[in-house]
């Protein structure tokens, strides 16, 4: 799906490409030449620079044996180090590892993040082995990335995804320090994701979801795109559904419930519920985090029809759960206005093609799923330079006393004032916690990417296929660093 999309957005961007780029570094080309060039750089972007391929023995603590099977793909060592998501889980395949490295790689160029693309994965259920076990196992998997050039603070860092949490990552980042890593005040960069005792950010596991709601909030907010769904602007009255009631989907729905839209129906793997009068979001989330289910939540009533709860009319319907869950023969029958990709590739391009004719408006995997490279980006950038947290409170301290000092200077002049700061400015300077800087930046670059895609949709004329336009401002990045350093 990803090379499709790839290809797609390639004929749009392909031929202002040819005729806007100029050689750099001194090299003289003529018009031909510089058209093969382009051709040939575009066709490398859908190709990888390496691929690993892991198989290790393991033995168990019951003394048996099984063969682990483990895949590590690295997109393109344009920007460095590369940055890519490590799975536990059985689904894992080496297509899939190919595919999520290349989404990486778009996603990190759009949200300009410095960071090359990767992703990796252990074809394992984590569930079915003991702690001491999964450790052996995640210890013989950084072992082998590392002999084989693929994990190292300056080559690949790694963050968690499906499967695996900070409890995994910090077991990477002690096992690297302590090995390979042994004299290098840096090694603990090589993860991202880590307990906050090793180094980890403030705000890291909810950065994915907060950064989804971020640029889901742009696109609702903005009065043009929602003139062209026939929408109200702004959350009032908005009803939504959620696929997926994980740690992201209930992230998601607080937000959602924070700021007035309705939640009327959540589908998971063990059933779905719904409620036309709406399901309190606080509820559900604290029920789903008590009983591990949604199931037999009093606030809302079983879905046992044939049908779809997917298909049951709404604003906004969000997909925080599996790839392909939207194929061709679900996409007409679907009711809604907007769809959030919360989670990696849930749209096939068959299915995105019908609803953009339904005039459905997709906010992307590669746009939407911003945060969690924001926020690796940032606890990476907070280990190599922890001074910025003596800069924050030096900066908190020195505001209180500039206050304070213009309240002392009017006062001399018997104007007997007392300068008091508007809450949110108060907050501002107080506040300023390393969790508010985290939330500032994933704003920050959310805004960012919202704002490009925005206009390439406008300068190509592509509506509302905001899929395609966020493929092109990637391309653009990443075709930028690749052609000026082929020679």
């Amino acid at each position: 799906m990803v090379l499709y999309n790839f290809h797609k957005a390639r004929l749009i961007v392909e031929k202002q490409l040819i005729n806007n780029v100029e050689p750099s570094l001194g090299i003289k080309m003529d018009k031909a030449q510089n058209e093969q060039k382009v051709k040939e750089v575009m066709s490398s972007l859908d190709t990888h620079d390496a691929i690993l391929d892991v198989t290790f023995p393991f033995r168990r603590d019951d003394a048996s044996y099984e063969l682990i099977y483990g895949y590590k793909a690295h997109y393109k060592n344009h920007r460095t180090p590369l940055r890519g998501a490590i799975s536990y889980s059985l689904d894992v395949s080496r297509d899939k590892i190919l595919a999520l490295s290349t989404l990486s790689g778009f996603n990190n160029a759009l949200a300009k993040i410095p960071f090359g693309g990767s992703s990796a994965g252990l074809k394992i259920n984590p569930i079915n082995y003991k702690d001491t076990e999964l450790r052996r196992i995640t210890h013989r998997f950084v072992v082998e990335m590392y002999r084989k050039g693929f994990m190292a603070p300056s080559i690949d860092i790694c963050a968690p995804e499906k499967g695996t949490t900070e409890r995994e990552m910090s077991w990477m980042a002690d096992f690297y320090v302590r090995t390979y890593g042994y004299g290098d005040i840096y090694a603990k960069t090589c993860v991202t994701g880590k307990t906050l005792d090793m180094g980890g950010l403030v705000g890291f596991k909810s950065g994915a979801a907060d950064g989804l709601f971020m640029c889901l909030d742009s696109f609702i907010n903005n009065e043009q795109l929602m003139a062209k769904l026939n929408l109200t602007v702004g959350w009032n009255d908005k009803t939504y559904i959620i696929q997926g009631c994980g740690h992201i989907g209930t992230k998601i729905i607080t937000h959602l419930s924070r700021v007035g839209a309705k939640l009327i129906g959540i589908q998971t793997t063990r059933g779905s519920i719904i409620s036309k009068d709406g399901i309190k979001g606080e509820d559900i989330v604290m029920y789903r985090k008590r009983t591990g289910t949604i199931i037999g939540f009093p606030g809302a009533q079983p879905y046992l029809t044939e049908k779809n709860i997917l298909e049951e009319p709404c604003d906004i319907l969000i997909l925080a759960a599996a790839e392909q869950v939207i194929t061709s023969s679900i996409a007409p029958l679907l009711n809604t206005k907007v769809i959030l990709e919360a989670s990696n590739g849930p749209i096939t391009p068959a299915a995105d093609t019908l609803l953009l004719k339904k005039n459905v408006l997709i906010i992307p995997d590669i746009l939407a799923n911003s945060g969690a490279s924001t926020v690796s980006f940032l606890e990476w950038m907070n280990t190599m330079e922890p001074i910025r947290n003596i800069r924050l409170r030096y900066k908190r301290n020195s505001d209180v006393v500039f206050l304070k000092s213009v309240e002392e200077a009017l006062n001399r002049q018997d104007y007997n004032l007392e300068i008091r700061p508007l809450p949110e400015v108060l907050d501002g300077i107080l506040g300023s916690t390393p969790r508010h800087l985290t939330y500032a930046g994933l704003e920050f670059v959310a805004q960012r990417a919202y704002k490009k895609v925005l206009n390439i949709t406008e300068q190509f004329n592509l509506g509302i296929d905001i899929r395609t336009a966020a493929y092109v401002a990637a391309i653009r990045r990443i075709f930028r660093d690749v052609y000026n350093y082929i020679y």
